[in-house]
């Protein structure tokens, strides 16, 4: 249910020939979006001079990816850039204009509102364009083409949104045509036209409008941009109450949460990777961390945040797994790793140092001070014995697998599948005799 737009030269328009619509007032300009265009600037949807020179009222998208609101009737413009990027998932953005006060603010859904002043001159605009701008006169030479889908653009002529309107229309609980003051344009597009407010856009060089809507797509993920293994993790967005299974997710795996609590805007769970369910002789599929202690070269892992309502697609959002304080994850190259066996974690039997390997190790064991770095190598603040279990994340496998290590100062005296293998056949001896 969106307008889908190929960057090139598609676009719409719609020509408001009579009466002309002045830009010395009031306006607010509401749409969602998503595009996997990169660095280029385009306009997703505003109000436009006949006139040569790039005059607008606008929501655009800069060279960088951001949102920002345009107002540029002459050659006065006011911007306010939001620090919300465009993305390939849906984002809900609005843009008012403020003529009393001089300001104009772009609202992007999960960030906070930015506002630009100035005081621009009056320039007569009447058409309302989505995914282009003109720099002639009588709509010429459209250009900024968007790469996307725009869904729902409305359009109050007269009025700058505020409060509850704006709180609604940004957290998906108001549609543009549940405001308190109606829009002046308005179309859903719904696989088609049909319906909304006002007369349909002229559609150039065949866009299409598909059935994907926005408002029946289920939650959606804003936060958090990251999270600690065990602790309580306040996810935002809205729906969230209609979540079903919360998950994490690395490639294949998927670790699925235990929800806490939920309202409509938050959704709390504690964080967990799999890594605790690991011991010598389990391994566990699970998800990787973010290193504290990463070799030259490394690649970052790719974690994400899945709410599904097991009705719609599953929203995903990027974030960021630490490790606990207690302890450090190694992040290494499998040119880097010592793998030397008794000088570090990576040179035991029964580690194959893939590249991107990691190991999860303890920071303090028995009041022993660990000190690691990007090999596997360690050292201790004190000459003592002492027994303790590390994990190791394989990237070709995905699977968290646990080691038990003896060690005294910078040595490795034994490991603890070689050790439980022999206390099971000395066992065995006893039991013959």
């Amino acid at each position: 249910m969106a307008l889908v737009l190929d960057g090139v030269d598609q676009y719409a328009l719609y020509d408001v020939v009579t009466p002309v619509i002045p830009s010395g007032q009031d306006h607010s300009f509401f749409c969602i979006v998503k595009s996997s265009q990169t660095g280029s600037a385009a306009t997703m949807y505003g109000i436009h001079s006949s006139g040569a020179g790039f005059k607008m009222v606008a929501m655009r998208r800069d060279g960088v990816d951001f949102f920002d609101g345009r107002y540029r009737p002459n050659t006065i413009e006011v911007l306010a850039t939001s620090t919300g990027k465009v993305t390939s998932a849906y984002k809900r953005g609005l843009y008012v204009w403020d003529e009393s006060a001089g300001e104009g603010t772009i609202y992007v859904d999960g960030e906070s509102p930015v506002t630009a002043s100035g005081s621009p001159n009056d320039a007569s605009m009447r058409g309302l364009a989505i995914g282009c701008q003109f720099g002639a006169a009588s709509f010429g030479s459209p250009g900024g083409f968007l790469q996307g889908s725009v869904a729902h653009p409305a359009y109050w002529e007269g009025v700058a949104l505020t409060g509850a309107d704006v709180t609604g229309l940004m957290d998906g609980t108001l549609k543009p045509d549940e405001t308190s003051v109606a829009p002046t344009h308005y179309k859903p597009f719904v696989n088609d036209q049909t319906g909304g407010i006002g007369t349909d856009y002229t559609l150039f060089n065949s866009p299409t409008i598909d059935s994907e809507d926005p408002y029946a797509a289920g939650p959606t993920i804003t936060g958090p941009d990251s999270t600690t293994e065990g602790s309580v993790t306040v996810q935002t967005g809205t729906l969230q109450n209609t979540i079903t299974t919360q998950s994490l997710v690395y490639a294949s795996n998927e670790i699925v949460q235990s929800i806490d609590s939920a309202t409509a805007t938050t959704l709390n769970y504690i964080a967990r990777s799999g890594v605790s369910l690991a011991t010598p002789f389990t391994t566990i599929a699970g998800i990787p961390f973010a290193a504290t202690v990463a070799a030259a070269g490394i690649t970052p892992y790719v974690v994400q945040q899945e709410a599904d309502d097991g009705t719609n697609p599953p929203a995903t959002r990027n974030i960021t797994l630490n490790v606990e304080a207690t302890h450090e994850v190694i992040q290494t190259m499998a040119g880097v790793a010592n793998t030397n066996p008794d000088e570090s974690i990576f040179g035991t039997t029964y580690v194959i140092v893939e590249d991107n390997h990691q190991a999860r190790v303890p920071k303090v064991v028995d009041g022993v001070i660990f000190t690691w770095n990007d090999k596997g190598e360690f050292t201790t603040d004190k000459d003592q014995t002492v027994v303790f279990q590390y994990e190791l994340f394989s990237p070709a496998t995905g699977n968290w697998s646990a080691i038990t290590l003896t060690v005294r100062g910078t040595s490795i005296i034994a490991v603890g599948m070689v050790t439980a293998m022999v206390s099971d056949m000395v066992s065995n001896m006893v039991e013959d005799m």
